[in-house]
């Protein structure tokens, strides 16, 4: 099987593991596929770093209240994340101007979730994922949509 991943896939894709690598967070290839996957969503296509009717920024689009949450989690952990701890910038804008840093404050929040991340290749268990711990059942988003835009970037 031919795998074809567009060129916003591939940047996405290498922002992810950079941020993994930067910030000594770990990884996995499933944390950097369900990354990428909220990503593609999230961004509309990688088109938006802020939320047309809404706070959320970045291309993960999280909103500045969860960014809060997550940097009081780093902080209070800092020994954990160390690397992340001393580059902690305020405010929660600037996920809108640096995705590495986007992506790094991303695998904190998903850290947090003591569900295990599903297998690197169910897809769909993946995107079953993204829709309950990222997006959760308040959010418009069902979990096809993260599917179908890891699809669009990544088949």
């Amino acid at each position: 099987m031919v795998s074809v991943v567009s060129d916003m896939g591939q940047i996405c894709r290498s922002i992810v593991m950079q941020a993994l690598q930067w910030y000594d967070l770990p990884g996995s290839e499933s944390a950097i596929r369900l990354l990428c996957m909220i990503a593609a969503h999230e961004s509309g296509d990688f088109h938006y770093i802020k939320q047309v009717k809404g706070p959320a920024l970045g291309i993960f689009q999280m909103e500045p209240a969860t960014y809060d949450d997550v940097v009081a989690y780093i902080k209070h952990n800092q020994e954990r994340f160390i690397m992340l701890a001393h580059d902690l910038p305020e405010p929660a804008e600037y996920m809108a101007f640096n995705p590495v840093f986007g992506a790094a404050i991303g695998r904190v929040f998903l850290l947090r979730v003591p569900r295990p991340l599903p297998d690197s290749d169910d897809i769909d268990g993946l995107a079953k994922y993204a829709k309950d711990h990222w997006n959760t059942h308040l959010g418009a988003a069902q979990w096809q949509d993260y599917r179908d835009a890891w699809l669009k970037h990544y088949s």
